[in-house]
């Protein structure tokens, strides 16, 4: 369980470079044009479609969180803050969020761009999802923040 919340989670911050953006168009132009991978997720659409708010009814998300529950307590915590307020995490999940790679050599790093809705709140759930397995590096610079973590 913990290698696939450790999965998720790189999945979830993009393991290199979050990017947010004042509008879809930013959200866009930072991906590079010899990207081999470009996924777009409009998250509002899932959960309306996916019925979230119906969730906690579900037998195997109950299970899910009792897993995660008897192996990370904090992890647990940070869900459920999420399930209450799901903007708690900075992002806006209302404008589409997208994950690209890129090559680079012989290998490739994934990258995600999204608008955040709060800065300080965005960067106190990457610490939270990262507990010290990663030192994250923030830069902002024309009207973009990245943020930058290796895992």
């Amino acid at each position: 369980m913990k290698i696939l919340l450790s999965k998720i989670a790189a999945i979830v911050i993009g393991a290199v470079a979050l990017t947010s953006c004042s509008n879809g168009e930013i959200a866009t132009s930072v991906i590079p044009l010899d990207a081999t991978m470009v996924m777009s997720i409009d998250i509002q659409s899932l959960a309306e479609k996916g019925e979230l708010d119906e969730l906690d009814k579900m037998s195997s998300f109950k299970s899910l969180e009792r897993e995660v529950r008897s192996e990370n307590s904090e992890m647990f915590k940070l869900l459920e803050d999420l399930k209450d307020d799901p903007t708690s995490a900075g992002i806006d999940l209302r404008d589409p969020i997208y994950i690209f790679t890129v090559p680079d050599g012989d290998d490739f790093y994934t990258a995600v761009s999204m608008h955040l809705l709060d800065d300080d709140d965005f960067e106190e759930f990457i610490e939270r999802i990262l507990d010290d397995r990663s030192t994250p590096t923030y830069q902002k610079d024309n009207g973009t923040n990245d943020f930058t973590t290796y895992m």
